[in-house]
């Protein structure tokens, strides 16, 4: 209602949105950060903001920057959003991957 979020919030929401339409998703986790993942389907990869998730490639959505376009859009913070940690789909409740081992994080 204010118009102003943080990037959870819109990850969230953007989310939610995406479960609307029946669309699968991946939240992205990076220092201080996190963002949605598309799987690229027929959206370009010319700007880098990719990874590789379980055989596919995932394409960034990033719901802080307004306007984004999905694979074309470049950021200022760029080398940063890169460093991806974690990957988590939503869809499969409670559970997060480090991206560098590919293990399942404990959260005993």
């Amino acid at each position: 209602m204010s118009g102003e979020s943080d990037c959870s919030n819109k990850a969230i929401l953007l989310g939610s949105l995406l479960e609307q339409l029946g669309e699968d998703y991946l939240f992205v986790y990076t220092p201080g950060h996190i963002m949605v993942a598309v799987r690229q389907g027929g959206f370009p990869a010319r700007n880098g903001l990719s990874l590789e998730w379980e055989g596919q490639t995932w394409l960034i959505a990033e719901g802080t920057a307004p306007g984004f376009r999905i694979g074309v859009d470049r950021l200022q913070d760029e080398a940063s959003l890169k460093q991806f940690q974690h990957v988590q789909r939503p869809r499969d409740r409670d559970v997060i991957f480090d991206l560098t081992s590919g293990r399942q994080l404990s959260f005993q």
